[in-house]
């Protein structure tokens, strides 16, 4: 495993840092046309399929702390934390896996403690 600063762990940290921007263009243009999302909530098709349901989660985020970055081959983990101003989901520790090729981001497993988060989500859709 490479714990350098490749291309693919500057892209994994690109998307990640137009999350903490909120920015939606900057977010969808790293993902492929046809992005697969799987969460432990939600899965989505397609990158704008996803990116119709992330932009209502994207404004809840305050803070994203990367932990760390490790790459093995096409995929990178990122383990880190992302707060929020919903007392119940203040902190939640992530891992994530980002599947790369042709500098676009195909794939993304998402993996957190859901409890707390399936009402907050449930909500957020709802609205």
């Amino acid at each position: 495993m490479s714990t350098e600063n490749t291309g693919n762990k500057k892209l994994v940290k690109a998307y990640l840092n137009a999350q903490i921007n909120h920015d939606f263009s900057g977010c969808r243009s790293l993902l492929d046309d046809d992005f697969h999302f799987k969460g432990p909530i939600e899965e989505h098709f397609g990158a704008d399929n996803f990116m119709l349901s992330f932009e209502k989660f994207i404004m809840i985020i305050k803070s994203i702390e990367i932990e760390q970055l490790i790459e093995e081959r096409d995929d990178v983990l990122a383990l880190y934390n992302f707060t929020t101003d919903i007392p119940t989901v203040e902190n939640t520790r992530t891992a994530e896996v980002f599947t790369i090729r042709g500098n676009k981001i195909i794939k993304s497993r998402l993996f957190f403690d859901t409890p707390e988060w399936r009402e907050v989500i449930e909500k957020m859709m709802n609205i």
